[in-house]
């Protein structure tokens, strides 16, 4: 509603003074215009260090406004002024001038009068104050009286306005006026600096002080109509607005009503706040004006509310702030508990310790070489004193450069980057840099970055926020352990407002030797003279790899301890591109909290073979025993954001220290500083290091294994974990003993130990198949006999020796296997230990990936994929082998109508087919498990069958004919010999 309010600059016509074309006048009116040799500017203050005043203020007629306003301090050399008049096409703004008054009187007249186009007269002055008078007439008749009073403060930043408005006129009059408040600012020392509007507003909920802006080059205000004016609050409101104002680099003006918080004065002012773009010249250029209209609290109406009875008056005080963002300047000033309750100290913006953008680069700590004996190596930036890569010493990021790994370790750090153009990449990166390389605007996530920092000071009432991810932090001296056991790297960003400073922040890095994890240390320490409570935002891991060639098996994973059993399960947010599309970028999503009924325990991002976890350690003087600390008030947050326009994945973050909004982390003055480490860990996902409770046994405690996440495999819901994690056991087994080093040979090795434990139920589902093959057609005829009649086809069926649920339960082995079939499958999907690994020297050389004979020079229809993968069509041929040599695959022997027939024969058909499809992009370590697994059971169904033909063949040889009465059995007679008839019977 209140964006549409639009005053039109009057044009004064019939002379100086006459008002006969305003807008709504009924009547002669006129108003105080004095004569033009008569104007003047009335300067207040002095640039003398001796008088005092730390502004000095030229004021004039017009609209009794300010034309301009000085600072005094001499350390600005001259460039000190910060007001200009915006005068363009015969339109004048003053900053502070008195622009419209708007008076109705029942159905007599309802007028707008343009009070700053005239020239007010001079009641009285002095070096540290002016009176203006202007006087408004109907016919002669005396209506209204405005005073308006300018006073400087000495040793302040503040000039006191008052303005009286008396009614002289014999009935009631309903008035609201238009108070300017600063109007185009001038850049001091930083023309850098953008300028903006700003204003302040008391928050019922928090009880705080609230203060938004918004920029000359935010779009709204640049595409909103000039003049157009844009309400930001009113006086009587839950919330009400308190003040308005401009800001322009170091300095800002307010204008607010010159009363305390409680006060009741704004509230019956009725007071509308705002700010509007005005006009500078004819190029677009544009800045911002500010007022306060009196007695509107609804510009669409434009109603003045304000009653004012015959001979009485109202007087609005108002405090015109002008001077340094720096709040520490003016906290001594007569004015400083003003200022304080109303919240002007919480404008001075923080601003963190940058180093020059040239002296900014990449500090390592640990190694990459596998004979140093670190585990990763930390590659740390200035910026937000984050990590820019963590490059683990144990993996490479591709086949090509495991094998020249393995040939050479020492030459190899050096040959790898000789070789970028042949394919080569060097050790994995486990964590990146974050951010769309198509996106223009180039948002960019670091890992373990220190962001946004809150900052309160309840004894100044006093709020401010600074991201510090975008400082260039200072870096200290490294250190490093004599004995080559650790090395640590430090930085340092000190927040000042102003010369002030307020805190410092240090973060340090440590890598140990023989360690999967570093530490990362934060410390906050109070340097400002007044208690302080904050809360801050840590970034976590990000740019983790996809490893996956078929989908995107990256998610954010956190640990959390259950309420009952206290044990650690754990979260999951994973990557569905589809879902994540749909919401929008930089949505940050809360996983848990440190201290909720059921807290977050650990924090980190994965993907299918390696993991970043942090877990925030309890503070020194915490009971060991304890895994969650009390204290951080932590709560974990993910961020969708966009690798490229067909990838999303999720960044992460921690915001520490914070309930409900509001900083509980404690800085005393001269107290102990805060301080929180991390136990970050960087590493693969590998059983006999997440579950060591002998050599890791924080990893075992906080339940890392959980970070495996069996529920991305194949009939997930059918996954016992346990039976997975034996199955990886049992194949890291076989590897290391018998497979001689080679996980293609564990693999098939496997899939034999597994058969032969199934054997038994194999085996007997096998003959439970052939006993209800042979016995079909005696099964088909009991079926026609007795299709109405189920419980005597039931007694039938039991004489042959056939249970009604034969057919179930021959299938019942089947289903029992199934939980072992694919945890067999998930533990080879899963299992690090094959990343890179070869099975042969030239062919499935990563069993981890695709075989990849070679790259086709074309994409396959209707998919991304352009590699010719021989795995899966062998193994194509071999279920098609399968189905030949083993028809009860298709459907259990023979058919016995045409329908089974035709679905034994699509069956044939279909599934080598299918199976070529689900896994010509699959592991071809998995594609070698099925497909072992596919020869495997081929030989154990010729055992099988071998078995049963041989049992068949004895059980024959041991049956007793008796001879009865009449001829002998058919079988046992002598054949009689084939041919022509004249032969029968010789």
């Amino acid at each position: 509603l209140w964006s549409i309010l639009i005053f039109s600059v009057i044009v004064l016509a019939g002379g100086e003074g006459n008002l006969a074309s305003a807008k709504g006048a009924k009547g002669d009116w006129n108003g105080t215009d004095i004569d033009k040799n008569l104007r003047s500017t009335v300067t207040l203050g002095s640039t003398d260090p001796e008088n005092g005043t730390l502004i000095v203020v030229d004021i004039q007629n017009k609209g009794a406004g300010v034309s301009s306003l000085k600072l005094t301090d001499p350390s600005l050399a001259g460039n000190n002024e910060l007001f200009r008049t915006i005068d363009h096409r015969k339109k004048q703004f003053l900053p502070f001038a008195t622009r419209t008054l708007l008076i109705r009187c029942d159905d007599k007249f309802d007028v707008t009068i343009p009070l700053s186009d005239f020239h007010w007269e001079i009641a009285d002055s002095n070096s540290e104050s002016v009176s203006y008078v202007f006087t408004l007439t109907r016919n002669n008749e005396r209506i209204i009286k405005l005073t308006k009073t300018y006073k400087l403060a000495v040793n302040d930043y503040s000039l006191l306005i008052d303005l009286k408005i008396e009614n002289l006129y014999s009935e009631d009059l309903m008035i609201a006026i238009d108070q300017a408040g600063p109007t185009g600012m001038l850049p001091i020392a930083d023309v850098t600096a953008v300028p903006e509007a700003i204003w302040g507003k008391f928050d019922s909920a928090s009880k705080s002080i609230e203060v938004k802006s918004e920029p000359d080059t935010n779009k709204l205000f640049v595409n909103r109509a000039t003049n157009k004016i844009m309400n930001v609050g009113i006086s009587d409101a839950q919330s009400p607005a308190l003040w308005i104002g401009q800001e322009y680099g170091n300095f800002h003006s307010i204008l607010s009503f010159d009363a305390s918080l409680n006060s009741s004065v704004p509230k019956k002012a009725k007071a509308l706040f705002y700010h509007m773009p005005l006009a500078t010249d004819d190029k677009g250029g544009r800045t911002h004006g500010t007022g306060i209209w009196l007695g509107v609290t609804k510009s669409k109406e434009r109603k003045p509310v304000l009653t004012l009875e015959p001979g009485t008056s109202k007087r609005f005080s108002f405090n015109a702030f002008a001077g340094p963002r720096d709040f520490v300047k003016v906290r001594n000033s007569d004015h400083a508990d003003f200022y304080k309750e109303n919240g002007y100290f919480s404008l001075g913006k923080l601003t963190g310790s940058s180093i020059p953008a040239s002296e900014s680069s990449k500090h390592y700590i640990g190694s990459v070489s596998t004979k140093s004996g670190f585990k990763g190596q930390l590659e740390a930036v200035n910026r937000g004193g984050s990590l820019y890569t963590v490059k683990l010493s144990e993996f490479q990021s591709t086949v090509k450069d495991k094998n020249l790994a393995d040939e050479d370790p020492d030459a190899y750090q050096q040959e790898w980057r000789k070789r970028k153009d042949e394919g080569f990449k060097g050790p994995y990166s486990l964590l990146n840099p974050l951010h769309n390389e198509d996106d223009s605007a180039n948002v960019e996530y670091l890992s373990m970055s220190t962001g946004k920092i809150f900052i309160r000071c309840e004894g100044e009432n006093w709020v401010k926020k600074h991201d510090m991810s975008k400082d260039l932090w200072k870096k200290l001296d490294s250190e490093k352990d004599p004995e080559g056991k650790w090395e640590i790297i430090r930085f340092e960003n000190v927040l000042k407002c102003g010369s002030h400073d307020i805190v410092k922040v240090t973060k340090t890095f440590k890598i140990e030797k023989d360690s999967y994890s570093f530490d990362m240390t934060i410390k906050i320490e109070n340097l400002y003279d007044a208690d302080l409570l904050v809360y801050f935002e840590q970034a976590g891991p990000n740019g983790v790899p996809r490893e996956d060639y078929r989908s995107d098996l990256r998610q954010v994973v956190a640990g959390q301890q259950l309420k009952d059993d206290k044990k650690i399960d754990a979260i999951r947010k994973k990557i569905v591109f589809k879902k994540m599309k749909e919401t929008p970028l930089g949505r940050i999503e809360s996983v848990g909290r440190s201290d909720d009924a059921e807290p977050v325990v650990w924090f980190g991002s994965s993907n299918k073979f390696f993991a970043c976890l942090m877990y925030p350690k309890p503070q020194k003087n915490e009971d060991e025993s304890t895994l969650i600390s009390s204290k951080y008030q932590a709560e974990y947050f993910i961020i969708p954001a966009e690798e490229n326009y067909e990838s999303r994945v999720y960044a992460t973050m921690i915001r520490i220290g914070e309930t409900d909004d509001k900083p509980q982390i404690k800085l005393p003055k001269g107290g102990e500083p805060f301080e929180l480490t991390f136990d970050v860990f960087t590493g693969a996902k590998k059983r006999d290091i997440i579950k060591n409770d002998t050599d890791y046994p924080l990893y075992a405690r906080l339940n890392y294994i959980k970070s495996i996440d069996t529920d991305r495999s194949c009939c997930s819901f059918m996954v016992i974990d346990s039976l997975a994690f034996g199955m990886m056991w049992l194949m890291t087994f076989l590897y290391t003993y018998p497979a001689f080093g080679n996980y293609g040979v564990a693999i098939i090795m496997l899939v034999m130990v597994v058969r032969l434990v199934l054997h038994p139920l194999s085996k007997k589902s096998q003959m439970s198949m052939h006993k209800m093959k042979k016995l079909g057609p005696a099964m088909n005829k009991l079926k026609e006999k007795y299709a109405d009649d189920k419980a005597t086809l039931n007694k039938e069926m039991m004489k042959l020796g056939l249970n009604p649920l034969g057919p179930m339960l021959g299938c019942l082995p089947m289903f029992l296997q199934l939980p072992i079939w694919i945890a067999l499958w998930t533990s080879i999907q899963m299992s690090v230990e094959l990343r890179h690994a070869a099975f042969l020297p030239v062919w499935l050389t990563d069993l981890a990936g695709p075989d990849a004979l070679f790259t086709l020079p074309f994409t396959i229809p209707f998919t991304s994929i352009n590699l010719f993968n021989l795995l899966p069509i062998l193994l194509c041929f071999a279920m098609a082998l399968q189905f030949k040599l083993n028809p009860q695959m298709s459907g259990g022997g023979a058919a016995t109508t045409p329908q089974a027939a035709q679905q034994q024969k699509m069956m044939k058909l279909l599934m080598p087919v299918m199976m070529l499809i689900f896994f010509y992009n699959a592991p071809s370590g998995l594609t070698l498990y099925i497909m072992a697994s596919t020869f495997a059971g081929l030989l154990e169904s010729r055992i099988i069958r071998s078995h049963i033909d041989k049992k068949e063949a004895q059980q024959a040889a041991a049956e007793v004919v008796v001879q009865g009465p009449g001829k002998t059995a058919r079988d046992s007679r002598a054949k009689k010999p084939k041919g022509p008839f004249w032969m029968k019977g010789k």
